[in-house]
């Protein structure tokens, strides 16, 4: 790997922000990488490997960016604040508990779009930077880790146990289940793409599309705004 580079992954929230710390944390142990998880303060110049915000990418760095379908977003937050009993969740759980899902789903919509904005404003063109879509890499893992790790300069050797760091962090490997198979009280509650499908009505359709405008079609997730 390359000595004198920081290793970054820019993270958003319910992006598979999660496995990504499960394998940076696995990566720090492995190759004694100082790990930081936070830039808040500034990174330290004895940091190697960064997960956090657009901040973290100054200096002599390579990253990974990587984004996700915001309506599943949005439904994955939602079921993560009804279901988890954990006290950063309950201001949110308040809001959203006992009224009907379609509600529940706005609410959340509308907790979201800071973290859509954020997605939205991301500079795309940035050359140290590989873009990536969480459903191209959860559906193809070997194939994308593959190449996130040679990214980062990892080869020979040091990229099998990177990819052996991997398969170890998978959904499978870490929950015991198949990939779209649900625990309600999970961090990994399923997973799966295109779980919105099974949740927006047309009022919730409707509504995330007054809220975010062209921000599908821009991601590239629609081809147009009638979906």
């Amino acid at each position: 790997m390359r000595d004198d580079t920081l290793i970054v992954h820019v993270r958003h929230r319910k992006c598979g922000t999660h496995w990504f710390l499960s394998i940076f944390e696995d990566l720090s142990r492995t190759f004694d990488l100082q790990l930081q998880t936070s830039t808040k303060n500034g990174i330290d110049e004895k940091t190697r490997i960064v997960i956090g915000d657009r901040s973290a990418l100054q200096g002599n760095y390579i990253a990974t960016h990587m984004i996700r379908d915001p309506r599943d977003i949005a439904v994955s937050a939602y079921f993560y604040h009804l279901h988890r009993n954990v006290s950063w969740t309950e201001e949110r759980k308040a809001k959203i508990a006992g009224k009907p899902k379609e509600e529940g789903l706005m609410a959340e919509i509308d907790d979201c779009m800071h973290t859509f904005r954020t997605i939205a404003g991301h500079d795309y063109t940035d050359p140290k930077v590989m873009e990536l879509k969480y459903e191209d890499v959860i559906l193809n893992q070997d194939e994308y880790f593959d190449r996130i790790f040679r990214w980062y300069g990892f080869d020979g050797d040091e990229l099998k146990t990177c990819m052996d760091i991997a398969r170890r962090n998978s959904f499978k490997a870490k929950t015991g289940r198949e990939l779209g198979e649900e625990s309600k009280g999970d961090h990994l509650r399923k997973g799966f793409p295109g779980e919105w499908r099974e949740h927006f009505t047309d009022n919730v359709k409707v509504y995330f599309k007054e809220k975010t405008e062209n921000l599908i079609v821009d991601l590239g997730y629609e081809v147009n705004v009638n979906w």
